[in-house]
């Protein structure tokens, strides 16, 4: 089975740069939006016919997943689609006065959604506008300890080994905890600069090679996008939108509700304990 550069809409920037090696990848899932791809060195795209970008997908014109078996070794064209490689923008300017304002209007736009499941109900409490509730059983573990790292005394070492314990926690090919980190890390490179922190590019590199221990190929792969500020369009939107007054929250919380079970908001509440852990300053040293 081929996908041939013709049948190709758009091609992620990441997923183009496995796929230029001309090397076949393994199909090792396959759901009614499209198929998993598994690269040598383990990296996962995702080839589908729907619209939504990202680093690691491949957009195609033709639906593909019922003609394409479990295990089957798949040749995506290697060359022939040079001009539609997407690549997420690069970060916008910040209105650092406004962030947290506009990540809790965010997140009152995203109630309107009704998702319950992962972290999806502590996003008023990651956002600030309220405390646990009381009738609440249960706070998780990880979020716990994240919560113990005060804002003033934040360093990059005790952060990443906080969201270590949250590698793998959840359901779902992408884990609600492995969403958060996401989150966290797309937060941290688009609104708060962490690519020119050197504690972060170490801890980062660090944090991955862990993560392959932890938690599945795919979130790996989502994670090693992340660090670079790279991810889903949808995710883009969600930091970049907060970054600026101009953007439709409404149309972001849409987007979010769209990605995944609870994966969306999953990665909000990490975009939201990154702001209230380095809202307070954009250099967070060792």
């Amino acid at each position: 089975m081929n996908i041939e550069a013709r049948t190709i809409r758009v091609i992620g920037v990441l997923a183009a740069e496995w796929a230029s090696k001309g090397e076949p990848a393994l199909v090792i899932g396959k759901t009614s939006k499209g198929v998993f791809l598994r690269y040598p060195g383990d990296w996962i795209a995702f080839a589908t016919v729907q619209r939504a970008r990202s680093p690691f997908t491949i957009n195609t014109f033709n639906e593909i997943t019922s003609s394409i078996s479990l295990n089957q070794p798949l040749q995506v064209a290697a060359s022939g689609w040079e001009d539609r490689v997407w690549q997420p923008p690069l970060p916008p300017a910040v209105d650092q006065h406004n962030l947290l304002t506009r990540a809790q209007d965010l997140v009152r736009a995203a109630a309107l959604s009704a998702v319950s499941e992962g972290y999806a109900p502590y996003l008023p409490l990651l956002a600030g506008l309220t405390g646990l509730p009381p009738e609440e059983p249960i706070f998780p573990d990880e979020l716990a300890l994240l919560f113990q790292i005060h804002p003033e005394r934040a360093r990059w070492g005790s952060i990443f080994s906080t969201l270590l314990k949250f590698l793998g926690q959840g359901r779902g090919l992408t884990p609600s905890g492995d969403d958060f980190c996401a989150g966290f890390f797309l937060a941290s490179v688009r609104l708060f600069d962490a690519l020119h922190n050197s504690d972060f590019n170490y801890g980062s590199t660090d944090f991955l090679k862990r993560a392959r221990g932890k938690t599945t190929y795919l979130s790996v792969t989502m994670l090693s996008g992340a660090v670079r500020g790279w991810a889903d369009e949808r995710l883009i939107a969600m930091t970049d939108g907060l970054a600026a007054s101009a953007s439709a929250l409404g149309e972001i919380a849409e987007g979010l509700r769209a990605y995944g079970a609870s994966s969306g908001f999953d990665a909000l509440a990490g975009c939201l304990a990154a702001i209230r852990l380095l809202g307070s300053k954009t250099n967070t040293g060792g």
